[in-house]
């Protein structure tokens, strides 16, 4: 089976740390590179940085592409169109701050990639259906980076759900913080689409789409910041579905490190301690309770990074449907927008 190659838009730590590791690693992904923006790429339209900020940017960036090219090897190009208008090129990961997401990801579709998008997809519904109908329209593949949907102990909580071991779902509860980032971090910043909701707080939405399916209603949510931040940086989300299970979320970005989910039902519950989180080679354990019995389950180490670019090349490869995927991009988006719209009308 041929490899597709997979190019990285941005030098960023996240790629850096795990998924060019994870692409190098897959059986169905080969590492074509990484690409930096030039001076010119890195204007638009809420930038205020002065040309020769944006020329020490230009230079930064291509110290730790190369880097990054000490390490795994690949091209280091300079200028995303560069990248982009390579024929070699099958898929793209965008490793950028969720501001520039629309406008690159749809320079990705639009010279014909399979698009690796990191979390949130857009920070605009509108953008994200735009994206969405480029895919459909070219049959390209999309992902949405929200790896710990493919872990293993997403499957396990899936097979115990549906097992009836802790019989109907009544309520879920999930907690997604971290501590403090510095003060020149792009999630303190409004114009590259920094906070709380679009940084964690998503991570949540996405896990009671997979555990409540699709018919989500946000009820209520409330952001709220903090003396000299000019975004959120924590807030709470309550959903329902149609059955009456019932969503309890918060998530910050000011608070010890808590990465948690407890899902109740009419006769135990399931908990996991690393829900978004787990590093590649970290055991995982899910606590079980059905009436008396309490166990402990074990899931052995999986690398989600690893998983979710598998993904990409089998939806790429046609082996599988990009419909679903589709779907779940849009459903994220409208409940992301349902919060921000709720948010504005209530106090802050």
């Amino acid at each position: 089976m041929r490899k597709i190659r997979v190019a990285v838009l941005g030098p960023s730590d996240i790629a850096r740390r795990r998924m060019i590791p994870a692409i190098i690693k897959s059986e169905y992904c080969e590492y074509a590179g990484v690409a930096v923006a030039t001076a010119e790429e890195r204007t638009f339209s809420h930038e205020k940085s002065f040309s020769d900020e944006k020329q020490i940017s230009h230079d930064k960036g291509l110290v730790k592409a190369a880097e990054i090219q000490g390490e795994y090897g690949g091209e280091v190009y300079d200028g995303y169109m560069d990248m982009l208008k390579q024929n070699d090129i099958d898929a793209v990961y965008v490793a950028l701050p969720p501001a520039l997401h629309y406008r690159w990801g749809l320079e990705v579709l639009k010279n014909g990639k399979h698009l690796l998008m990191e979390k949130p997809f857009t920070t605009d519904i509108k953008d994200t259906e735009t994206l969405i109908c480029c895919a459909k329209e070219n049959d390209l593949a999309v992902i949405e980076n929200f790896g710990f949907k493919y872990h293993d102990q997403m499957v396990k909580i899936h097979e115990m759900i549906d097992s009836g071991v802790i019989g109907d779902i009544r309520l879920i509860r999930s907690n997604f913080g971290f501590p403090h980032r510095a003060k020149d971090d792009f999630r303190h910043n409004s114009a590259l689409g920094g906070g709380a909701l679009l940084d964690c707080g998503c991570y949540t939405i996405k896990l009671i789409q997979e555990l409540m399916g699709s018919d989500i209603d946000i009820v209520q949510a409330s952001l709220f910041g903090l003396p000299d931040h000019e975004v959120d940086m924590y807030g709470v989300i309550t959903a329902v579905d149609e059955n009456g299970t019932t969503a309890q979320l918060s998530f910050d970005m000011d608070q010890q490190y808590c990465c948690e989910v407890d899902i109740w039902g009419s006769k135990g519950s399931i908990s996991s301690n690393r829900i978004y989180t787990a590093p590649a080679d970290y055991e995982t354990e899910l606590r079980v309770c059905s009436g008396m019995d309490r166990q402990t389950v074990k899931i052995g180490p999986v690398d989600q990074f690893l998983k979710t670019a598998d993904k990409l090349a089998v939806m790429a490869l046609c082996m599988e449907s990009k419909q679903e995927i589709y779907d779940e991009v849009i459903r994220q988006g409208r409940l992301v927008e349902k919060c921000i719209s709720l948010q504005s009308r209530a106090e802050y």
